[in-house]
């Protein structure tokens, strides 16, 4: 199969510029009204447009302060990496920005680290200094000294904490004596702009460069692919999804500028303070992954939601299963704006935990969205966005055909430019030996260039897809969540089978779980092929082990239940 080329127009080379200046210098931005550009879903504090862009100009003048003057002493174009360690607030969006304005690298850790897989994150990232949440603080001080950042390194970055620099009162001091502004440091092609991480669901957070010129891209293509809107209104994002999440950084930080929006700020996914978020707030668009997606279709106030305003739900990292979409139906009852047109609305497709949501490569075309170039399908994980090639190959390097599930690989400018500190990190097979991207996700493309997924378990020589088999689970009445994932089977000659883990109502819980199991057992004999039974079981757990992001544990559950095979199996070689 040829590479797959965007049916759209390709996106032009441009010379090397920070991407502080691609983003703020274009002459459209001096004509936007200087609209509420952050809701504080907590507290309801307010931020406006203007406010934050000067506000972003004094935390940078902040930054190159020296020391003695009581600023943060940082060189501009310095390779030194700062890290940024918080849950989601109005600070966050504003030292991102500016650290990039001074070709200062930031690395967005994620918030939901254990104190030793922080540790072993920023001695791995080699962050010298860090600006830390008091929660986050109190939480993960000793960690933080014991990665080797220096004491006077770490800083907060909003509110106050005995005998250390806040960010908030450095910004405000630089406004309240009129210090200058900074010029924006230039910038190569390839210059570090940020480091972000994958969801470590099999193991410790794997780690992406992001240079400028990737930022730059990826906003080009963004801007060939916006709806235009005649409304006058300005339209209110929730941001729920944590901004250390490559969708959450991507949506919320480094696009935030590219359209006016008004972001809900909520310091983190929590199901019921997005419920109270949506009955409080006219939300217009929803940036969400698929489990959380389940989360709130499934919430018992969700059918309270008035959601006719919403215009587009975002779904990212994976695509949206048609039974969410479906089950959507049945949750909202006579809310008219979750229908089976949830389908249409857009939705956008992380290659993988490896390429970041930022460098996006596939869209879920919305009607006019490629000009008519692609006929949306069900069941389709969209087209590649403008600007963006792949090509399909087999284990040995070979194209695959269409139709041929295979690893995608993406090319072009919107691919990370590689891994940070190639000789300690342990993510190598990231990247070819030709410098490619491997996105380790299965796929396969029709000849009118679609994707669609292939995410499978190869049993018994058959690719068997989980999700698949997780659709069918959802449809038994009794089940509210369920996971399936590949484990040994039981004999040598069994190989991988896959096996369930279910999440019962509260009514199959008072009927006796044994009974409920038995009845979905009976349900879905006949509904699977012996390919797809469950060979490897069933269990029932209190809840799905997810991140904040709401990424699925499946390696904690199939670890968990290697251990306990294992521990079984010793016991009883010892008879």
């Amino acid at each position: 199969m040829p590479h797959i080329k965007s049916l759209q127009s390709p996106i032009p080379a441009g010379p090397a510029i920070n991407y502080y200046d691609f983003l703020f210098r274009r002459p459209e931005l001096r004509s936007w009204p200087d609209y509420t550009l952050f809701v504080d879903a907590t507290t309801g504090r307010r931020r406006r447009f203007r406010e934050t862009l000067a506000n972003i100009e004094d935390c940078a003048t902040a930054l190159t302060l020296a020391a003695d003057e009581g600023g943060f002493d940082m060189e501009p174009g310095s390779n030194e990496v700062v890290g940024i360690l918080s849950e989601n607030c109005l600070e966050y969006p504003v030292l991102v920005l500016a650290l990039l304005k001074i070709t200062v690298p930031v690395a967005l850790i994620p918030a939901h680290l254990s104190a030793i897989e922080t540790t072993a994150l920023l001695k791995r990232e080699r962050v010298r200094t860090i600006f830390v949440s008091p929660k986050r603080y109190a939480n993960t001080s000793e960690a933080i000294m014991a990665s080797g950042i220096p004491e006077d390194h770490v800083f907060i970055l909003r509110g106050h904490v005995k005998g250390k620099t806040s960010l908030s009162d450095m910004i405000d001091y630089a406004k309240v004596h009129g210090l200058p502004q900074v010029p924006t440091q230039p910038v190569l092609g390839d210059t570090l702009a940020c480091v972000m991480f994958s969801n470590g669901t099999s193991g410790l957070s794997k780690s992406v460069m992001i240079s400028h010129r990737n930022l730059c891209h990826s906003t080009m293509q963004v801007e060939s692919t916006s709806r235009s809107s005649n409304e006058s209104t300005i339209p209110i994002s929730l941001a729920a999804l944590p901004f250390y999440h490559t969708m959450g950084a991507d949506a919320f930080i480094l696009r935030l500028f590219v359209t006016p929006t008004t972001l809900v700020v909520l310091p983190q996914w929590n199901v019921d303070l997005v419920i109270r978020a949506l009955l409080r707030h006219t939300i217009n668009h929803i940036v969400t992954v698929p489990p959380l997606m389940h989360q709130l279709l499934n919430h018992p106030e969700f059918s309270k939601v008035d959601l006719n305003d919403l215009e587009s739900v975002s779904i990212g990292a994976n695509r949206l299963r048609g039974d969410l979409s479906q089950k959507s139906e049945h949750r909202a009852g006579d809310v008219p704006s979750l229908t089976e047109d949830m389908l249409n609305r857009p939705r956008e497709h992380s290659m993988s935990e490896r390429v970041i949501q930022t460098l996006i490569t596939i869209a879920e075309p919305f009607p006019g969205m490629f000009k008519d170039l692609a006929e949306p399908q069900r069941g389709s994980t969209g087209i590649l966005f403008p600007g963006t090639n792949a090509h399909v190959a087999r284990e040995d390097g070979s194209e695959a055909d269409f139709g041929e599930a295979s690893e995608l690989f993406p090319l072009d400018s919107d691919v990370a430019v590689g891994n940070p500190n190639d000789v300690i990190t342990s993510h190598l097979e990231s990247f070819t030996p030709d410098t490619r991207l491997g996105t380790g996700e299965t796929l396969f493309a029709d000849e009118e260039r679609r994707i669609f997924s292939a995410d499978r378990l190869k049993i018994h020589g058959v690719h068997i897809c989980p999700s698949e088999i997780e659709k069918i689970i959802r449809e038994h009445p009794e089940v509210v969540d369920c996971v399936v994932a590949g484990v040994r089977g039981a004999c040598q000659s069994d190989g991988i089978v896959p096996r369930a883990w279910l999440v019962l109502s509260e009514s199959a819980k008072a009927k006796g779980v044994d009974c409920i199991l038995g009845a979905i057992e009976e349900f879905l004999r006949g509904r699977l092929s012996d390919q797809h039974w469950l060979h490897g079981g069933f269990e029932v757990i209190d809840e799905i082990p997810k991140l904040p992001c709401g990424k699925v544990l499946r390696r904690q559950l199939q670890h968990a239940h290697e251990s306990r095979e294992g521990k079984r199996a010793r016991e009883q070689a010892k008879l």
